[in-house]
């Protein structure tokens, strides 16, 4: 009892064998009720700690040595133990979906949609099960005009998608897509070694960070610098050159007689394999 002989702890127990316990403060204010046959509580307002008798929040575990210190298990088959996170327009499960072969999931309520999944082999989705695909580390459901961005923090930086072998040296970065805000240029880079380059004007570069016409080709190193070919028995090679008015010039190789020719609607040029040469 407190100072005015109200009763500060109150234990009940029925024939059924029901039972229940009350503390209530100096003022004789119930905070705490536990029961065996209805809900339990503890008032609003105060904390509750386990393993600590300072809590700051309204449940507080603490352990100096433990690493479980929570745990909700669901112990039928395929069951789904979840923990609901809510607010008030909002919720959200954490849970383990028994159904979905045993995935770890954060599943909206609200929406009544599974928002990430991770399978039992450590596959990652978002908005999707990753289960089924050619690559599916990570997959990403995506309609249309969505998809996945990067995004930088400063006008200046430079982004990338890297393709690694390893950790050290450029075994980290062998592969690469780089995106460089500063000169709105793109570049796909193997060997860790830039090998295509997209500039601001969409000009594009292989062997060359810098070009200086639509396509432009460089080879610091050998001879052969671009080529064109066709594995088809009856195709021609070709180069097709035309203006704004659709007027045309093509190079080809012919199949028949291996002969070069430049062409317009007319053959203009002919250059047999044996080396003879026709103009007109």
């Amino acid at each position: 009892e407190n100072a005015a002989g109200q009763s500060i702890q109150e234990t009940y127990v029925d024939g059924s064998g029901n039972s229940a316990l009350s503390l209530r403060n100096a003022s004789g204010f119930q905070r705490v009720h536990l029961s065996t046959y209805e809900n339990s509580y503890i008032t609003a307002g105060y904390n509750f700690g386990l393993g600590t008798s300072s809590p700051d929040t309204l449940l507080h575990v603490e352990s100096a040595t433990a690493s479980d210190l929570i745990k909700v298990e669901g112990t039928g088959a395929d069951s789904n133990p979840n923990i609901q996170i809510a607010n008030d327009a909002r919720s959200y499960n954490l849970q383990v979906v028994g159904a979905r072969s045993d995935a770890f999931e954060i599943w909206d309520r609200t929406a009544g949609a599974t928002r990430l999944t991770v399978d039992t082999s450590g596959n990652l989705g978002l908005g999707v099960a990753p289960s089924g695909y050619f690559a599916d580390k990570l997959v990403v459901s995506a309609g249309n005009a969505d998809g996945i961005t990067i995004a930088a923090s400063a006008t200046s930086d430079i982004n990338y998608f890297l393709f690694a072998d390893g950790t050290s040296g450029n075994a980290a970065y062998r592969g690469q897509i780089l995106y460089d805000h500063g000169n709105d240029k793109m570049q796909l880079a193997t060997a860790a070694t830039a090998a295509l380059t997209i500039d601001s004007s969409q000009q594009i570069g292989v062997g060359t960070a810098s070009p200086q016409v639509d396509f432009h080709v460089d080879n610091a190193s050998t001879n052969g610098v671009a080529r064109i070919s066709t594995s088809h028995s009856t195709s021609y090679a070709q180069l097709q050159l035309v203006n704004q008015s659709g007027n045309y010039w093509y190079q080809t190789i012919t199949h028949g007689d291996n002969a070069y020719r430049l062409y317009n609607g007319s053959d203009r040029l002919t250059v047999l394999s044996d080396g003879k040469t026709g103009i007109g």
